[in-house]
């Protein structure tokens, strides 16, 4: 039986917002050991992302356990615990598998066990995000889980051709990338699936906040099915004057001047824009529509 932490694990990609240590018990693992190689955004070892999980269990024998992300969601988290993997799958094919056995390595050597400068080291600092204790690299198409500076966990997604991202420019009063003000949601459903999570505001009635951390790094607010604000976690994106998550507080001031202060956050309200820093810098960058 999995612990109480363990169970926090309620979808694979919400393991990446706050994903806890599992199955960290050290055992021989059933896939061959000639053949345990990471490969960012396509396998791991035998066990190829879009396989069906019938093909998986042909290969790993029967889960120890299986859940269902939610009551209305597809997702489901095949556990395997003898070989301390987590299969992810979408519709009866596998989207992520989670390693959490220091058996598996990447071609740069980097593995459960890694110490963060090791691995930072290899994959750099340029074009991730942070999402809970998780460092996702969205165009490798892998995610390091961190405690205490070592990598417990590695998760592998599939590599996608994100349209949605587009050029990448946050415009403020007006879009993220492809990612526009006021236009239907459904496109975004369309394009990147079922968010994460998706939770229905109080105020103002009708507006759904959709969160797309793990992959995405991006958090998405809809009032009647329709875009109404973008918030932004990823240095993926940046303004045309260069501004990103990561940069400097005052380079905020610098470039937009006095802001409206309220807690963490730096607001532009007349230009459509806000920034929320953290330690002197910018860790979201939110726009709306903007307001005089």
């Amino acid at each position: 039986m999995r612990t109480s932490a363990e169970k926090a694990l309620s979808s694979c990609p919400l393991a990446l917002w706050g994903l806890v240590m599992l199955f960290m018990v050290m055992g021989v693992p059933a896939c061959p050991a000639e053949n345990r190689l990471i490969v960012p955004g396509k396998s791991v070892g035998p066990l190829r992302l879009d396989s069906t999980i019938e093909e998986c269990i042909k290969i790993l024998g029967n889960p120890t356990e299986t859940e269902q992300a939610t009551p209305l969601s597809s997702s489901k988290g095949y556990y395997f615990n003898e070989q301390n993997l987590v299969l992810c799958v979408e519709s009866s094919k596998i989207s992520g598998i989670i390693v959490n056995d220091r058996s598996y390595p990447t071609l740069e050597g980097i593995r459960v066990g890694s110490s963060l400068q090791e691995m930072e080291a290899r994959y750099g600092t340029k074009d991730r995000h942070t999402s809970g204790s998780s460092l996702v690299y969205p165009l490798k198409g892998i995610a390091f889980i961190v405690e205490k500076e070592q990598i417990t966990s590695i998760y592998i997604f599939k590599l996608e051709n994100d349209s949605l991202r587009g050029d990448g420019l946050i415009i403020a009063g007006q879009r993220a990338g492809h990612l526009t003000l006021d236009s239907p949601y459904s496109i975004v459903e369309r394009v990147w699936g079922p968010s994460d999570s998706s939770i229905k505001l109080l105020i103002p009635r009708g507006s759904v906040m959709h969160l797309f951390a793990s992959r995405k790094g991006v958090l998405i607010i809809t009032f009647r099915s329709r875009i109404d604000s973008v918030t932004i976690m990823t240095s993926l994106y940046r303004t045309p004057e260069g501004l990103q998550v990561g940069s400097l507080e005052q380079e905020v001031k610098t470039l937009y001047g006095q802001p409206a202060v309220a807690g963490s956050y730096y607001s532009y309200p007349e230009k459509g824009i806000s920034f929320k820093i953290t330690g002197k810098k910018v860790e979201e960058i939110s726009i709306t529509k903007p307001r005089k």
